[in-house]
């Protein structure tokens, strides 16, 4: 990319660039095109909250063990902090402006570009898509897969069981081929809605479940009078919060198990390649709002990436910054499968030398993204163990509680043209830098115009290679004539039409779709 050189960004990594230890030379195959393999996404998981990364509360026994057996890597982190653009970057190996549908609410896969189900199930892996999140739930994201099942319309928590059950049965019904499945649990994503058990494991100052504080409904929208009334770190309402979001983390931990024991009896268990990550992290107040998809500081982009194969793999960890653009490359390097390495903005994570599989380490920036009209437009850079926001549009966490508290109205706004869209690629409103050696947490900004070049050079010559990004209503069209008719109906009733104006739109939602994207926060 001609751009890592000025940063000096590649004597970052010269004490790293292979972990050793990362393969056993006596157990490991020539390659892992046999192997299944298994990517575990989990919605909203910020790394720091797992025993593995170093957090003292039991809410991970089961994935700390898969971590002591597996390759850690403790510096992951997400292209995005929202969902759809996370996973467009994470199927595709692309950062989401290199994506012409890869920005904003309707973020996608490229449809011009093969997604990791299409380029397994080409290669003669038998693919499955199962997840509960209503985000996933589009005919963009199943491209490719074989078989897929999502149970976002039957609730937001709890639906680990079901999605477990789904993946067993897969592995069971293909044991005899080659798969490839991606699973994706909603939990820990808020509302933070735990199982009453799971709860009472972790609340330190149990709330009745009619009292506690609802964070799309009580939180965010009155964020300002509830931290001038002493909501933040201490406070029993705002310890709650993390106590259910801990609660989360336990119950999909748990089930975790379970799949792992259904694997391990279905015998398939021994051949299987799973990587564990998530879409991006959680914010708790540490830049003075809450939530995701508002801001990308690290604990919005935090996440946890751990590669388990005992029969292939040492256990090691890795120091190096690397984000869920490396997975399809470094899945289709395990699996054998050809690519072109110069459209991917991901390399390959390992390289095999004829015995083993080593950690190679690339001197790449990494970008991430936050691209949703109705809230901040950001980018922010790591590099050079710095990062570099620019944000062509950023609000205050004032300005972002009013804007939750909008969200519905500034959408409709948008589809219907009465407000025009900003340029994603305009000046920066904002510019922040921040020293990572000294300021891993990103609490002191240092931006200064000189220090600043290199990245916005860095942003210069990515914006140059991006495509012009798609319209939503064009993502949106492209996609009407491949929905069911009752959930077309249902984006029609929201105002997802080619078109249309208000008057000629339905005027309800379904009451348990609206009801559920609420409780999500789409509204």
């Amino acid at each position: 990319m001609g751009y890592c050189s000025r940063l000096g960004v590649s004597a970052i990594f010269a004490g790293v660039a292979l972990i050793a230890g990362c393969g056993r030379q006596d157990r490991v195959p020539a390659d892992l095109a046999e192997h299944n393999l298994l990517v575990i996404v989990i919605d909203a998981l910020r790394a720091d909250h797992l025993g593995c990364y170093g957090y003292a509360r039991p809410t991970s026994p089961f994935l700390d063990t898969i971590a002591a057996e597996g390759v850690v890597f403790d510096r992951a982190q997400s292209n995005s902090s929202y969902t759809n653009e996370s996973v467009s970057a994470l199927f595709s190996g692309q950062f989401p402006s290199a994506n012409p549908w890869g920005a904003g609410w309707q973020a996608r896969p490229n449809p011009e570009w093969p997604t990791l189900g299409e380029r397994f199930r080409d290669a003669g892996y038998t693919t499955g898509l199962f997840s509960n999140s209503p985000q996933l739930n589009y005919p963009g994201f199943f491209r490719g897969f074989d078989e897929t099942d999502c149970y976002a319309a039957y609730g937001h928590s709890g639906l680990a069981p079901r999605l477990v059950d789904r993946a067993l049965r897969f592995a069971r019904d293909h044991r005899d081929k080659k798969t490839f499945l991606y699973l994706h649990f909603l939990d820990p994503h808020a509302p933070y809605d735990p199982p009453e058990e799971y709860y009472q494991r972790f609340a330190r100052y149990p709330v009745a479940k009619d009292k506690r504080l609802r964070l799309f409904e009580d939180v965010r929208p009155n964020l300002p009078a509830l931290v001038a009334d002493g909501f933040g770190p201490g406070d029993p309402r705002f310890e709650d919060l993390i106590d259910r979001y801990d609660a989360e983390i336990a119950f999909v931990d748990a089930h975790l198990k379970k799949l792992f024991d259904g694997l391990r009896a279905a015998g398939v268990l021994e051949k299987t390649l799973v990587v564990v990550t998530a879409d991006h992290g959680e914010e708790f107040l540490e830049h003075g709002f809450v939530e995701h998809a508002w801001q990308l500081y690290w604990e919005s982009l935090h996440v946890p990436l751990i590669v388990w194969a005992p029969r292939v793999f040492a256990p090691a960890r890795v120091p190096d910054r690397i984000s869920l653009v490396n997975i399809a490359p470094t899945l289709l390097t395990f699996a054998g499968i050809p690519y072109d390495p110069a459209r991917f903005d991901g390399a390959a994570l390992f390289r095999h030398d004829g015995t083993q599989w080593s950690f190679q380490a690339h001197a790449r920036p990494i970008i991430a993204e936050l691209l949703i009209q109705t809230r901040n437009l950001a980018r922010m850079v790591h590099a050079d163990e710095r990062a570099y926001m620019a944000a062509p549009k950023w609000m205050t966490p004032a300005e972002c509680s009013e804007a939750a508290r909008r969200q519905r109205e500034l959408r409709r706004a948008l589809i219907d043209g009465q407000t025009a869209p900003i340029d994603l690629w305009g000046a920066p409103a904002r510019e922040e830098l921040y020293d990572l050696t000294a300021d891993p947490a990103q609490r002191r900004d240092i931006f200064e115009e000189t220090a600043a070049a290199p990245f916005r050079t860095i942003l210069d010559e990515y914006r140059d290679r991006c495509p012009a990004p798609a319209l939503e209503s064009e993502k949106i069209r492209a996609e009407m004539g491949q929905l069911p008719p009752d959930l077309r109906e249902q984006l029609e009733a929201i105002g997802y039409t080619d078109g249309a104006g208000p008057a000629e739109r339905a005027p309800t939602l379904d009451p348990a779709l609206e009801e559920q994207l609420r409780n999500l926060g789409y509204f």
